[in-house]
């Protein structure tokens, strides 16, 4: 009997159609997802013994993405107006990249 953990629970690909546990005995997830980081373990059983497999770490890096760019503000008194955005769609994980380019542009308003 072969069973698989992540961070010492049972994993029931069942419950979730990204993890596939093969007939093989080999642990597939078919689209790394954040919540697929963690440590995972294969328990292998007989009648004789109880074998355990040395712990893979599984990181899921997520790059940044930046949000939509807020409406110009109204103009200044120099001109100008400007509009921002935020690298939260999503923001960086685990070592993910920061989003590339500008956060905030100006602009002249006549």
């Amino acid at each position: 009997q072969v069973e698989w953990l992540k961070n010492e629970e049972p994993i029931d690909s069942n419950l979730d159609e990204n993890i596939d546990t093969r007939a093989d005995h080999n642990l597939i997830i078919r689209q790394a997802r954040l919540s697929d980081s963690g440590n995972y373990t294969c328990m292998a059983a007989n009648i004789v013994a109880k074998r355990r497999s040395m712990s893979a770490t599984v990181v899921v890096y997520v790059d940044g993405s930046w949000e939509v760019w807020s409406e110009w503000s109204v103009c200044s008194p120099e001109c100008e107006h400007l509009r921002v955005r935020e690298c939260i769609s999503p923001a960086p994980r685990n070592g993910g990249k920061f989003c590339e380019g500008l956060g905030q542009e100006s602009e002249n308003c006549t």
